[in-house]
């Protein structure tokens, strides 16, 4: 607490709510402590951060909420991300409890140590946890397993309509979103981007904001040239209404293109895109760069609950909304790109055996 307080993260305890027993593994309740505390200190997107430590009784057990003021997942969000989990408990026959986390650096080793069931995570968030790289260098979570698919996570840059960007060749020298000392997956995304345009971040005039959503404000104020954010996102529909129009760039899907994506992003793929509905700011056919959300579990979560839970949420596919892919649990690409090294459970390994699919070639991992 001493750490964050130093680096601007101020701490709020009671500490007369403190004075209690607990019987448990300090080293690791000492861990998850700290990760929680370090994740508010770099994540907290708030002007004056501020981590309330709370401990209190639910249901004659001890709680303890680690509270920041940062933005968070966004409540008209919640029910996109949260909702089919709970329309599909009874379908699993599971019980399911829904724990909103800010960042993967807290959740994904809260699965890893059989806390939680489950969580979402992108695929290179899963990726660099279980090879120990990036944020999760020096620890052990090669015991997550990926279990299924749940999402494409498109993504892009946008700009006004009536600029004269029409390509990402065109973002040299302009004032261009960047940072990101909040959502550290950001800074490779845009490395992957501009690559494809033979650039890097140097070569444009960089806006820093901790978020894409500051990124959004950023650009809608009239601060930056150019942001980045997710198609199909709220945030999108809030630029594109408050500039008067706005377009996403294209990438041209050429193997180059691919591989120079993948040299800064390995899960990376290209995707087709269309004018629509859901794609505010595709005006033409496009291709953007995109990766997966996918459902996480460990080698603590037992193979008949993954079993269970893909079961259900591959069987009830319109309860569950578009987000969950139709056509398999987990599965390698189609579209040329090599086999991700995500891990699969065993249990999700069941529901392809089942089906009879060979679709987790290369994603494989010993099983425990």
């Amino acid at each position: 607490a001493a750490g964050a307080a130093q680096g601007g993260l101020r701490i709020v305890r009671r500490a007369a709510d403190e004075a209690v027993m607990l019987s448990t593994d300090l080293d690791r309740l000492s861990q998850v402590f700290i990760n929680l505390i370090a994740n508010a200190r770099k994540y907290c997107d708030a002007q004056a951060p501020e981590l309330r430590i709370h401990v209190h009784r639910v249901a004659g057990r001890q709680v303890v909420d680690f509270i920041d003021n940062g933005s968070g997942i966004d409540k008209a969000d919640h029910e996109v991300i949260f909702e089919k989990f709970s329309r599909i408990e009874n379908s699993a026959g599971l019980k399911a409890t829904v724990h909103p986390f800010a960042s993967a650096t807290v959740y994904l080793p809260a699965v890893s140590a059989g806390e939680y069931a489950f969580g979402i995570s992108n695929v290179e968030e899963l990726r660099v946890a279980v090879i120990g790289a990036d944020q999760f260098k020096g620890r052990d979570y090669s015991n997550l397993r990926a279990t299924t698919i749940l999402y494409p996570l498109r993504t892009g840059f946008f700009v006004r309509k009536d600029s004269p960007i029409r390509s990402i060749a065109d973002l040299k020298g302009k004032r261009a979103v960047d940072g990101f000392t909040s959502q550290k997956t950001i800074p490779p995304l845009l490395d992957a981007l501009y690559a494809t345009a033979g650039m890097t971040r140097a070569d444009v005039q960089p806006v820093n904001v901790p978020n894409v959503v500051a990124g959004a404000d950023a650009f809608m104020s009239g601060k930056a040239d150019v942001f980045f954010f997710a198609l199909g996102a709220a945030k999108v529909e809030e630029a594109n209404a408050s500039v008067g129009g706005i377009r996403a760039l294209d990438i041209a899907n050429t193997p180059e293109n691919v591989a120079k994506i993948k040299k800064f992003f390995p899960p990376a793929y290209l995707r087709a895109e269309k004018p629509g509905p859901r794609n505010i700011g595709v005006l033409d056919p496009i291709h953007v760069l995109t990766y997966d959300g996918v459902l996480v579990a460990s080698t603590k979560t037992p193979d008949d609950v993954v079993y269970r839970m893909v079961t259900a949420m591959h069987a009830n596919k319109k309860a569950n909304g578009t987000g969950v892919r139709r056509d398999e649990p987990l599965r390698s690409r189609s579209h040329g790109d090599e086999a991700r090294p995500d891990p699969v459970s065993s249990g999700s390994d069941q529901v392809l055996s089942g089906a009879g699919r060979l679709a987790a070639q290369g994603l494989t991992a010993p099983r425990t």
